[in-house]
């Protein structure tokens, strides 16, 4: 009778992994399968080194977070301001107030939050053609 009561509590207990129980293995790297992104961002974005934003298009609510990983390839993330050369950010203008600009980054992650609703156009400054886009609801 022992046994089984033994064995059902050894279960329960692997089955909740240890930890604070976050689920979280954040390590302040790039995000991925194996390192997700810190519990406040609610989207990840890759800078990848074939110069492409992953996926180039988010959708998060207003006063949420986005995490922009960097790998190897240093990259910029410079966000549009208003409707002011759209032709820098793809041909399109954004609305709303954005975040910050991130310099040039590599081999790491850095989470900005999108406080007001808006479409947020932003580009790498180093690599021509590199766009990406946040939609705060």
């Amino acid at each position: 009778m022992r046994a089984p009561l033994v064995l059902a509590c050894v279960v329960m207990i692997a089955a909740c992994g240890g930890g604070n129980g976050s689920g979280n293995n954040y390590n302040g790297g790039p995000t991925g399968p194996n390192n997700p992104p810190p519990n406040n961002s609610t989207a990840t974005v890759n800078a990848t080194p074939s110069l492409a934003f992953t996926p180039d298009s988010v959708a998060v609510n207003a006063g949420e977070n986005v995490t922009f990983a960097f790998g190897s390839v240093a990259h910029t993330v410079t966000f549009q301001q208003g409707v002011t050369n759209p032709g820098d950010y793809g041909g399109v203008g954004s609305t709303g107030n954005p975040p910050s600009d991130i310099p040039e980054t590599q081999n790491t992650s850095v989470t900005r939050t999108f406080a007001t609703p808006g479409v947020y156009h932003y580009r790498c400054s180093i690599h021509t053609g590199m766009f990406g886009t946040v939609v705060a609801r």
